[in-house]
């Protein structure tokens, strides 16, 4: 399989008709919405869907796609939808050859709507997922590029990047962003450790994690698997125990699966391994309607649960999850059902960021009413402070005082929100 990139360079400049919520950063998804690859074939025209989510109004678009010219063999303009397509003025630029990045071709749409005005219609998309455009693009009629899959990425152009702009110029922030990919006939299938937007996970000091595997069938392949070792390594150093985890159909139904006792024997150094061993059909009489094949969607096929050490200094660190080695089985594999032939998807191992667990005053990896009493304790001044300190911050305010333990109690109660980890500079 061959691995290669599409640059695509999106600048937007986002006029906001509101003050922007830092909580809930706007974001864009570059491919299709549920994450899975653009699947196409030589000489086909790709449909590259752009979607934004966000809780705010955007009055101006710049949009550069760099494309490789290697698998792209013309830029074939775009659409526009709705609030865009309404607006007083939307282009598509002819390609530019003029690229940064050498044998690859520049295309760019703009949208333009009065910013020092209220945008009419405004673009606004209530913390929606709104399907706004879409770049149109033919692939190279050449055998060679078959088997590839190539990923959308950040590129730069002459706003250097992705980003949004406040009204009037006075805050710009880079959204969260999904780079989707094209795949270009036969691949292997794929496999997700963690989220399924590959973005790290938030995880906190002494907390059990539970990290979800996705699994993605390529449906030019209709082959469907019916054995599987999926093991996954974690660093010593942040992770203290593997405790098994859940198996998600259609494992949960095949005749023999579950998870394998941790090692450390043939891992990375300072890595354990647990994994998972199943077998779909043990009998003659076994039910072939719960072989694995997703026909080009993503399924949650189980989790593994892992406990974070409990140390303060781990808090602001990323840790990396790994493909892991079991003595017996080696490492990851699949095996097709007609030939029974050797299947390695193509894999990816997510990161996890360690952060304080607001609300956790007592520092135990758990929110519950004894963080109540700790902090009572506290700010009567005979108990100790909150571990780490700004964990007793329950509301976001980057305070520790009398209005985080009634935003616990009404939370424990059922009735408010979680917590809030803010973002303080304490």
């Amino acid at each position: 399989m061959k691995t290669h990139k599409i640059i695509l360079a999106i600048c937007i400049m986002a006029s906001i008709a509101q003050a922007q919520d830092l909580r809930q950063p706007d974001s864009l998804i570059i491919g299709n919405l549920d994450r899975t690859p653009v699947v196409t074939g030589l000489g086909a025209q790709i449909v590259v869907p752009v979607w934004i989510k966000m809780d705010d109004t955007v009055a101006y678009m710049i949009m550069p796609v760099a494309s490789n010219n290697e698998f792209i063999a013309s830029r074939d303009s775009g659409l526009f939808y709705a609030p865009f397509s309404q607006w007083p003025e939307i282009n598509f630029y002819p390609p530019d050859t003029a690229n940064p990045v050498s044998g690859f071709t520049n295309q760019c749409l703009t949208a333009f709507n009065p910013l020092w005005n209220p945008p009419i219609p405004p673009g606004e998309f209530m913390n929606q997922w709104v399907h706004v455009a879409d770049f149109l693009m033919t692939t190279t009629t050449d055998s060679a590029a078959l088997g590839s899959l190539t990923y959308l990425s950040e590129g730069h152009s002459f706003y250097d990047g992705v980003r949004f702009q406040t009204l009037h110029g006075q805050v710009v922030f880079t959204p969260a962003i999904v780079w989707g990919g094209i795949l270009i006939g036969q691949v292997n299938d794929i496999l997700i450790v963690g989220n399924l937007d590959r973005s790290p996970m938030v995880v906190s000091p002494g907390q059990q994690v539970t990290v979800p595997v996705w699994f993605w069938s390529n449906p030019v392949n209709i082959d469907s698997l019916t054995f599987a070792h999926i093991p996954v390594a974690s660093d010593n150093a942040f992770v203290i125990s593997r405790n098994g985890g859940n198996l998600g159909w259609p494992l949960s139904e095949w005749d023999d699966a579950s998870f394998l006792f941790p090692n450390a024997d043939c891992n990375e150094a300072g890595f354990t391994n647990q994994g998972i061993l199943g077998f779909a059909c043990l009998t003659d009489t076994c039910n072939d309607n719960v072989w694995l094949y997703t026909d080009g969607e993503y399924w949650h096929i189980a989790d593994f649960n892992l406990t974070i050490r409990s140390d303060t200094l781990l808090i602001g660190d990323t840790t990396r999850l790994i493909e892991g080695c079991d003595p017996a089985n080696a490492g990851m594999m699949f095996t097709c059902s007609n030939d029974m032939s050797a299947h390695i998807p193509h894999a990816f191992f997510n990161l996890l960021q360690i952060e304080r667990l607001s609300g956790d005053a007592n520092f135990s990896g758990a929110v519950n009413g004894i963080d109540v009493t700790y902090m009572v304790a506290y700010l009567k001044g005979f108990g100790p402070a909150p571990v780490p300190y700004l964990a007793g911050d329950a509301n976001g305010d980057c305070n520790v005082n009398g209005i985080d333990v009634v935003y616990l109690v009404v939370y424990l109660r059922g009735i408010g929100a979680p917590p809030i980890r803010a973002d303080c500079a304490q």
